[in-house]
């Protein structure tokens, strides 16, 4: 999905946060038109985020729920963009509730009642691998969650890291078996690859 901002997508337009939600929604609406028309199975349809995208893929797991989405995935995201005010820019750290794109993901990962895979670079730069941990751990819904940490992972090439791509197939296999077997998953414990 390119939001608004991004790519190809109104690049005149400046990305918020209302803005990118309704370009994700957008997006969700057309998945059920596709799923209506039989194109798509409604039951197989999962949500991956990557740092802002991240805000934006908790954004569309809590307002559609687990009745539409599978699972979520979330790479090298933050908890919430006024955290990172203070990280990046902390001279504006006393302007930051005058914000309107405040993406509190610490706020909304606790209600994802779904499983949740979080992938984090430990050697992330501009997030720091301290948030993805603390959503992990805050993620109290999802019924299945695991924290996949890449020790060279980095911001933008946490994907490129051995077993990445093995892990998030792992974990989708896990739960399509267990939404296939409807027996209960473990609540998974941090693991580094």
């Amino acid at each position: 999905l390119s939001y608004r901002g991004f790519g190809e997508s109104a690049p005149n337009r400046f990305p918020t946060e209302p803005g990118m939600c309704r370009d994700a929604d957008a997006a969700m609406d057309y998945l059920a038109r596709l799923a209506q028309s039989n194109k798509i199975s409604s039951s197989r349809v999962w949500v991956y985020g990557e740092s802002l995208g991240g805000g934006v893929a908790v954004h569309v797991a809590q307002k559609y729920g687990p009745e539409r989405v599978v699972g979520l995935i979330l790479e090298n995201t933050f908890t919430s963009l006024l955290d990172m005010i203070d990280r990046t820019t902390p001279i504006f750290s006393p302007l930051k509730r005058l914000s309107r794109n405040r993406w509190t993901n610490a706020d909304k990962v606790p209600t994802l009642a779904m499983p949740i895979l979080f992938l984090s670079g430990l050697r992330d730069t501009f997030i720091p691998p301290v948030m993805m941990k603390r959503l992990y751990e805050q993620a109290q819904a999802s019924p299945y969650k695991e924290l996949a940490e890449f020790p060279d992972g980095t911001h933008n090439r946490t994907w490129m890291m051995d077993g990445y791509f093995e892990r998030v197939q792992d974990f989708i296999q896990a739960v399509a078996q267990n939404r296939s077997s409807r027996l209960t998953l473990p609540r998974e414990q941090p693991s580094s690859t």
